[in-house]
């Protein structure tokens, strides 16, 4: 491989891996860009691993968490799964998140709704594999604190 082709092939992981990085800080993931960055700028002082940039693990943290899904109150979120409750019910899921999720939709939906909206986030919770107890906790303390 010439020289040329190496330097359009050094480019074009850069700018792939600059989007991630974008992407990243829009989904609220701060320590996966801090690490990214960091290690970007290791590589850039000349610190590599068998003297490969590409063998480093920590360069890959930014496309890792890029193609993860987004904190439910980053800009990514509100954007993108404004529209699609399921991941954006997953994404709550995740972070842990259930009770500040069911508190806010009871206050915001009328109780025929709310109570489709618990079904969903349970079906929700049993199609991602997540925790149901965990679900089912959440859902019974708010059934108390409403009685």
């Amino acid at each position: 491989m010439n020289s040329n082709t190496a330097g359009l092939l050094d480019v074009g992981i850069g700018l792939i891996w600059l989007a991630c990085l974008v992407i990243t800080i829009l989904k609220g993931k701060i320590w996966s860009t801090i690490i990214g960055v960091v290690c970007a700028v290791a590589i850039a002082l000349g610190w590599t691993v068998g003297g490969w940039y590409i063998f480093n693990p920590f360069i890959y943290i930014p496309v890792y968490a890029a193609m993860r899904l987004a904190r439910p109150n980053s800009w990514w979120s509100n954007r993108y799964y404004s529209k699609n409750t399921s991941k954006f019910v997953r994404a709550v899921i995740r972070f842990g998140l259930v009770k500040e999720y069911i508190d806010n939709r009871r206050k915001a939906l009328p109780p025929e709704e709310f109570k489709t909206c618990l079904l969903n986030l349970y079906v929700i919770a049993q199609m991602s594999r997540a925790s149901t107890e965990y679900i089912k906790a959440a859902i019974d303390e708010v059934s108390v604190k409403k009685s």
